[in-house]
């Protein structure tokens, strides 16, 4: 299913003030990946990351990238190596995406799917994490399935050798976690990376802390979560987080999680107990009948917006009011009727159609994905609106 995935770095690095910058803390973009990148990168390894599957992406503002393991219950972060070359220029338009993808893993073009987008806030450069679906070799458990590739300014299109990559590696539970069913995201900030997964359990929707560095020695926190579907008018435990983005305003740390039918959610991180239910707050409602496929933020001081793609209403701009609101929230919650009739605070982004991943270049630039009527992909760069 693809999902979501690029983040522009949201956060501030250790150290740094907030309030020099917005909620979505762009400024993260004009950090030197020295020192930073290095910190975050000790006991890193080189080699072969012996992974199982590559799914979910998402960026430290440093540059390092991280990638999902559903297959094999773990996530890894990717030294690739990148330097700065001034700002991030636009790549060019792609038309056959999907036939260039599939040429590459053998097969055709409807033989593939992106499962992620990711732009590195170090070079522009766009990664997508791509999984084979045909062939004579179609097991989900076969990593040679899997593949990363990277797309430049110039529009030219590489795999990323895994085979010796400088990497670190966290497990998200005992061995190969038989509770994860599947992992549909990935969120950086605070010197962690927060993993949204399904589970066996009773409270299936888990939302995982990873202390970053990777440190055996520092235990990965699972949470259940607990929120209020506003289509269905109940407190749910088992409805999945879609795709999630880091957060932060007035000093406090949340994750916003847009889940599959329809609910925008905030979790504050600072009320979070190990082991514990993270219990959500929902101040959006998209509807039924639909489900979003990933969500970037941009602008910064009273002019912040998140864009939420979604699998029937196009994109959607959120205002961040919406993100912020403590009265209209849970059952107050106001929701999009059906036919995609806005509420205010959220609306239709005209000339965005399609769009199944996006990621953002710069602080007027998004790079989206879309899917064709023959189910070709397109990549190209866009204004932001």
């Amino acid at each position: 299913m693809s999902r979501k995935h690029s983040r522009f770095s949201l956060w501030m690095a250790a150290g740094m003030a907030v309030a020099a910058v917005g909620l979505w803390g762009l400024s993260t973009r004009l950090e030197a990946e020295g020192e930073g990148k290095a910190a975050l990168a000790r006991g890193f390894q080189r080699g072969a990351t012996a992974h199982r599957s590559i799914g979910s992406l998402t960026f430290a503002p440093e540059g390092l990238l991280f990638f999902a393991d559903p297959q094999g219950g773990a996530v890894y972060a990717l030294d690739l190596g990148e330097t700065r070359h001034g700002k991030p220029v636009a790549i060019p338009k792609i038309d056959d995406l999907g036939a260039t993808l599939a040429a590459r893993m053998g097969t055709t073009a409807g033989g593939v799917a992106v499962q992620d987008l990711a732009v590195s806030p170090i070079s522009g450069t766009a990664y997508v994490s791509v999984v084979k679906l045909d062939g004579t070799n179609r097991a989900p458990a076969d990593p040679g399935n899997y593949a990363l590739f990277a797309i430049d300014a110039k529009g030219a299109v590489n795999p990323v050798d895994l085979s010796n990559a400088l990497y670190g590696k966290a497990m998200l539970g005992t061995a190969a976690d038989a509770h994860i069913t599947r992992i549909t995201d990935l969120a950086y900030g605070g010197h962690r990376l927060y993993v949204a997964a399904l589970s066996t359990e009773e409270f299936a929707s888990k939302l995982y802390s990873v202390p970053v560095p990777f440190d055996a020695a520092q235990k990965v926190q699972p949470y259940s979560t607990n929120i209020y579907h506003t289509s269905h008018k109940r407190w749910e435990t088992r409805s999945p987080i879609q795709t999630l983005i880091p957060y932060r305003k007035d000093g406090q740390e949340y994750v916003i999680g847009a889940y599959v039918c329809t609910p925008i959610v905030r979790f504050s991180l600072d009320k979070l107990q190990p082991g514990g239910v993270a219990k959500g707050v929902t101040v959006a409602e998209l509807g039924s009948g639909n489900q979003p496929l990933e969500m970037v933020a941009y602008g910064k001081g009273n002019d912040e917006k998140l864009l939420v793609s979604n699998s029937k209403h196009g994109v959607l701009r959120v205002e961040s009011r919406l993100l912020n609101e403590s009265a209209a929230v849970d059952e107050k919650t106001s929701a999009m009727r059906e036919g995609g009739h806005e509420v205010a605070g959220i609306e239709h982004v005209a000339g965005l159609d399609n769009v199944t991943e996006m990621g953002t270049l710069s602080d007027s630039q998004l790079v989206v994905l879309r899917k064709g009527a023959t189910n070709s992909l397109s990549l190209e760069t866009v204004a932001l609106p």
